[in-house]
């Protein structure tokens, strides 16, 4: 019987949508007053899922799970998501909450210690907006 155990971490960090290579104006002109760099109280949440260890009664060791997590996003804590992942930087991506889980999906599954598997990353940016991926 498989089971899901899910972590949820949490911190402060800011975003902007732009228009890569194009004007401040543009980017305003097509995201308003989400051009300008604002913060939020992020939350990202991991649901991995397997069978229960009959040794140790986990599904996956969670300070493991914890480790690779703080890897793909503990630099985030305080700073400006823009700056500090390379694919917004570049202009490849937006820091969207729906890019965002998507991101952490596909650094973090192959990371996931089997035999769990990553089934799903939930990303809120406020209390009443958020994304999961996959769908």
């Amino acid at each position: 019987m498989h089971t899901a155990l899910v972590r949820e971490v949490r911190f402060v960090a800011s975003h902007h949508y732009r228009l890569h290579g194009r004007t401040e104006a543009e980017s305003r002109a097509v995201f308003g007053d989400q051009a300008v760099p604002h913060r939020h109280q992020w939350r990202v949440r991991i649901v991995v899922a397997g069978e229960i260890d009959r040794e140790t009664g986990f599904v996956a060791d969670l300070s493991v799970l914890d480790s690779r997590l703080d890897q793909l996003v503990g630099d985030w804590r305080e700073g400006d998501l823009n700056e500090r992942i390379p694919e917004v930087r570049g202009g490849s991506m937006q820091p969207s909450t729906e890019s965002l889980a998507r991101w952490i999906y596909e650094r973090l599954s192959p990371m996931i210690p089997n035999p769990a598997k990553l089934e799903r990353v939930h990303v809120w940016e406020s209390e009443d907006l958020g994304a999961y991926y996959p769908v």
